[in-house]
C-alpha cells in the first residue's frame, strides 16, 4: 500500500505518519460524539473515525474537489455507513465561493492564492463556525488537512474555539501558515503538540526548529491539559 494515501497505515501496524495521525484518532475520538474531517479525500480518516464514534455519533465530512468528494461519497455508499454527513465545500474565514486548484494529483488541491495558476474550479465556500451551527451536539474533535489554508479556517471557526473547546488536529504545509496556526490556537488558550505526544516548546518558531511548530499538530485546550495532570 502506498504510503502517500495513509493506507499503509492500517495495514502495516502505523510505519507512516498517518499511522500516528490515526492514534491520535483513535485517542481522542469517543464513542456516541460528534467529529469534524476538515479536507476528508477519499475518506481513510473519515471512515476510521465513523467506526470510532459508533452507531451514536457523527462524522461531518467537508471536502472542496467536486471530482474527490463524489469518490467520497461513494466510498460511503459502498461501505453502508449511516454516521458520515459528507458537505462539498471549501473551508474558510466567509461564506460564499472560492477559487480551487485541483492541483496534480488526488491529495494536492487547495484554495488557491491571489493570480496563481493551474486547474481552477469555482466551488462554493463556508466556515467552521457555519457548519457545526447546523449540527445539534458540540463537536469534540477537528482534524483538519487542507493543503495550506488552516489558518483561513480557523479564522472561520472563533466560536467553536471559544465554545466547543474541541481538539484540533492539524496537517500544517508552510511556516508562514504554520505560525498563523500556532497564534490563532495559543490566542485561544489551546496546547500545542507533536502527533507522537511531545509537547511543542517553541509554538513562536518555525521550520527548521526542530523545537519549533510544524507537520501534525495536536491542539488541546488549556483546561483540558491541566485537568489531566490533576
Amino acid at each position: 500500500m502506498s504510503e502517500a494515501t495513509g493506507l499503509a497505515a492500517l495495514i502495516s501496524g502505523g510505519s507512516s505518519s498517518e499511522g500516528d495521525t490515526q492514534r491520535q484518532l483513535e485517542k481522542h475520538c469517543h464513542h456516541g460524539t460528534l467529529v469534524l474531517d476538515c479536507g476528508a479525500n477519499w475518506g481513510l480518516h473519515t471512515l476510521f473515525m465513523s467506526r470510532l464514534v459508533g452507531v451514536s455519533g457523527k462524522v461531518v465530512a467537508v471536502e472542496a474537489s467536486p471530482s474527490i468528494c463524489r469518490i467520497l461519497k461513494k466510498n460511503i455508499l459502498i461501505n453502508q455507513i449511516q454516521n458520515i454527513q459528507a458537505i462539498e465545500k471549501a473551508l474558510s474565514n466567509r461564506d460564499g465561493s472560492i477559487q480551487f486548484n485541483t492541483g496534480v494529483g488526488a491529495t494536492t488541491g487547495r484554495i488557491a492564492k491571489e493570480k496563481e495558476q493551474g486547474d481552477m474550479v469555482e466551488v462554493p465556500a463556508t466556515t467552521i463556525d457555519e457548519v457545526l451551527q447546523e449540527q445539534r451536539a458540540d463537536v469534540s474533535l477537528v482534524k483538519m488537512d487542507i493543503e495550506g489554508a488552516e489558518s483561513i479556517a480557523l479564522e472561520g471557526a472563533s466560536k467553536t474555539l471559544s465554545a466547543s473547546r474541541p481538539v484540533f488536529i492539524i496537517e500544517l504545509h508552510s511556516p508562514e501558515n504554520d505560525l498563523k496556526v500556532s497564534a490563532i490556537m495559543i490566542r485561544h488558550r489551546y496546547q500545542l503538540f507533536r502527533v507522537n505526544g511531545q509537547k511543542i516548546l517553541k509554538p513562536d518558531r518555525p521550520w527548521p526548529d526542530p523545537e519549533g511548530v510544524h507537520g501534525t499538530i495536536v491542539c488541546i485546550p488549556e483546561e483540558t491539559t491541566a485537568a489531566s495532570h490533576n
